[in-house]
Order: structure tokens, then sequence, then C-alpha cells
């Protein structure tokens, strides 16, 4: 088998590892979330029957208010709180993944064409001294794979707030820009507050989106079949 396929291979075991492991989490998620559903139909059809029955019961004896109190609790902590944590680190797994990669791309490049380091360029991150690398090294390869480095560079800034500002981002923000057009039909950016009596608001990030997450899947296929394959 040529390297370059066996190598890929091996990207494949990792990207299929991350994406079992969220379609596991992704599936028992929504089964709770059914399954609580599921308990309120029945709840509001036993209810509605108490209630015709007891039309003039009292707020204080009505003891189902509560039930329904604990349901609703108990969606939204699932639906506002785990998944979105859950979708954090399928993210933060992803950046890493690709980081690396390309990193290692580029170290092997260098050895095998016998050119500058990966290493020798500057750059605020891997990311960024990747992009800059393969575009002196290999202007077809970059051309190929540019929109899919342009989709993860995006990603990449999104993972940064969600790591260091917990999900949120102010629209002063040089990135905010960047970060709201991404956002559509992506993740949603919602308004939080404002900053003061400055023209300033504070937005969280929430990724409310599975299909962000199998998009962000399906793009690593594509940029390294084109890094490998091709």
């Amino acid at each position: 088998m040529d390297y370059l396929k066996l190598y890929r291979k091996n990207i494949e075991f990792r990207i299929d590892s991350i994406r079992e492991y969220n379609s596991f989490v992704e599936e028992n998620i929504e089964k709770k979330l059914s399954g609580i559903q599921k308990k309120f139909e029945k709840a509001k059809i036993e209810y509605d029957e108490y209630k015709r029955k007891n039309p003039n019961i009292e707020p204080e004896d009505d003891y189902m208010i509560g039930y329904f109190d604990d349901l609703s609790y108990d969606h939204s902590r699932i639906q506002d709180n785990v998944i979105l944590k859950h979708r954090n680190a399928i993210i933060f797994q992803i950046c890493s993944l690709v980081e690396s990669e390309l990193y290692s791309f580029a170290k092997h490049n260098s050895l095998k064409i016998n050119v500058f380091s990966i290493d020798d360029l500057k750059g605020n991150s891997p990311f960024e001294k990747f992009k800059m690398y393969v575009s002196k090294t290999n202007q077809v390869l970059y051309k190929s794979i540019e929109e899919e480095l342009e989709f993860f560079d995006q990603v990449r800034i999104l993972r940064n707030f969600i790591t260091h500002s917990s999900n949120a981002i102010r629209s002063n923000n040089t990135h905010f820009k960047k970060i709201k057009e991404f956002s559509l039909c992506n993740y949603e950016i919602k308004e939080l507050a404002h900053v003061y009596k400055e023209n300033i608001i504070t937005y969280i990030i929430k990724l409310n989106n599975r299909k962000f997450i199998e998009t962000a899947f399906n793009k690593l296929d594509i940029l390294f079949d084109k890094m490998y394959l091709e």
C-alpha cells in the first residue's frame, strides 16, 4: 500500500473515533429528550382529565404543577447545558486533530522535498504556520484545500472564544464580524447583555445545530482526501 494512503487511513481512524463518540452521545441525548417529552405528553392528558373533574382546584393544591416544573427543568438542563458542553468538546477535538495533522504533514513534506521547515515560519498558531508553509511550497495543493482551510480557520477562532471566553464575544471584538457571518446556518449567537452605557453588546455562542458538527466531519474527510489521495 502507498504510504500516503496508509497515512490517510490512520487519519480516518482518528476521525471515525471522534465521529462515533459524537453520534453515540447525540443519539442518547435525543433519546433522553424524547423520553421527557413523552412523560410530559402523558402527564398532560392525565392533568387535563384531572382538571375536568376538579374545575375549582386551587393552585396551591395542584399537585401536577411541581411535576411539570421538574420535567421542564430536566429538558432545559439537557438542551441548554449538557448538549452544548458536549458540542464544545467535539469542536476542541476536531481543532486538535486538524492542527496536529497539518503540522505532521508539513514536517514530513519538509523531509521529502528538502526545503525549510514549518518551524522556521512565524505565526500565532500551527494552523497559521501551515497555511504559510503550504502556500510557499505547493501552490497547487494550497489552492485545492483553500476552502477547507478557511472553514477550519473559522472553527479555530470559534474554538478560541469557547475556550478563553466561555462562549462569549463582544460586538467590538475584531473577530465579531467573522463569528457572526460564520454562524449563519451553523450555530446561534444570542444577545446576552449591554456593557455599561457603551454601545457594546455581549453575545453568547450556542452550538445548537447538530448539522454544524456533521459538516465539520465532512470537511475533515474532504481536506485530508485532497492532501493525501489526489
